[in-house]
C-alpha cells in the first residue's frame, strides 16, 4: 500500500544512499556538503568501502540496501547501486512513501522501467526522478535558453558524441543503456518531440558480454534528425554537442562546459 507523501517542512531532510561504486561517493561527497538535509545512512555490500564512507559521514551502515530501507527512518534515498538492482529498490522505496533519487540509466529494460513509472504515477506516490546530470550541466541549460530564445528557427540535425575508455566498474549492461541514455534524452529535449523512426547499428569488441560501440540515428516528426556516436573504446574522453539550424549553428563541450555558436553567413536562393 502506497501512503500518502507529504513535504517535511522545516526540519532536516533525512536521507540515504545506496550504492558507493564512482557515481556513489560523488554523490556521498555533494550530499555531505548540502544544507537542509542529515545523511543517515548508507548501503552497500562493501564492507571497505561501507566503512571508509561512515566514518567520514557517521551515517548507519547497512551491508543490505532492502535492509536500509526497511530499518532506517528516511525521507528520500539516492539509488546509485548497479543498474540491474534499480527496480526492486526503487519500487521498495515507493512503497515506503520515499523519494527517489535513481541513477540512469532508470532500469535494465524497458519492461522495468515502465513498472516505475506505474508506480511512481500512483496515488500519494513520492517524487521519483532520474539522474540525468547532463540535464543540468550550465552549457546545456544556456543551450536551451538561446533555443527558446530563437537563436535557431528550426533544427535541421543535432549530432552527439559520447566517447571515452572502457570503464571497468561496469558489467552489467552495455554502452547504449549506461551512456546513450544521456544523449537519447537531450536530444529529445532539444528537439522538443520524440522521435517516430530510431535505427542503429552496434558492436561488442572489448566488453565480455556487451556491446561497447553503438551507432544511432533519430528521425523526429517536424524533420529533424539526430545522430548519436557512443562508444567505450575511444582512448580519451570525449562528450560534444553540435546543433545545426537554420540561422547557424551551435557546438557544446560538455566536459569544459563551453558552448559557442556560428551564425549562418549567406542563405541560398530558393530555386
Amino acid at each position: 500500500m502506497i501512503r500518502a507523501w507529504s513535504p517535511i517542512g522545516d526540519r532536516e531532510m533525512r536521507v540515504g544512499l545506496i550504492g558507493l561504486g564512482s557515481m556513489g561517493r560523488n554523490h556521498l561527497r555533494v550530499l555531505s556538503g548540502m544544507t537542509g538535509l542529515r545523511l543517515v545512512a548508507l548501503a552497500d555490500p562493501d564492507v571497505t568501502a561501507l566503512t571508509s564512507a561512515v566514518a567520514g559521514s557517521g551515517a548507519q551502515a547497512f551491508a543490505e540496501p532492502m535492509a536500509m530501507l526497511a530499518e532506517a527512518d528516511l525521507d528520500a534515498v539516492v539509488i546509485a547501486a548497479p543498474t540491474t538492482s534499480h527496480l526492486p529498490l526503487t519500487l521498495a522505496a515507493i512503497e515506503r512513501s520515499i523519494a527517489v533519487l535513481v541513477e540512469k540509466p532508470l532500469a535494465a529494460t524497458p519492461a522495468e522501467a515502465d513498472l516505475i513509472v506505474a508506480a511512481s504515477s500512483g496515488p500519494g506516490a513520492p517524487p521519483v526522478q532520474v539522474g540525468h546530470i547532463e540535464r543540468f550541466n550550465p552549457a546545456v541549460l544556456e543551450l536551451g535558453r538561446l533555443l527558446e530564445a530563437g537563436w535557431l528557427s528550426s533544427v535541421f540535425a543535432i549530432s552527439s558524441r559520447r566517447a571515452g575508455p572502457f570503464p571497468a566498474r561496469i558489467r552489467d549492461v552495455g554502452v547504449t543503456v549506461d551512456l546513450a541514455t544521456h544523449d537519447v534524452d537531450i536530444l529529445c529535449a532539444i528537439a522538443g518531440e520524440r522521435p517516430v523512426r530510431v535505427s542503429a547499428e552496434t558492436a561488442r569488441r572489448i566488453h565480455a558480454s556487451h556491446e561497447d560501440l553503438l551507432f544511432g540515428l533519430l528521425s523526429f516528426p517536424s524533420g529533424t534528425v539526430a545522430m548519436l556516436d557512443v562508444d567505450w573504446l575511444t582512448p580519451a574522453k570525449r562528450r560534444q554537442l553540435t546543433v545545426l539550424g537554420e540561422q547557424g549553428m551551435f557546438e557544446l563541450d560538455y566536459l569544459t562546459q563551453r558552448l559557442t555558436f556560428a551564425a549562418r553567413q549567406t542563405r541560398p536562393t530558393p530555386g
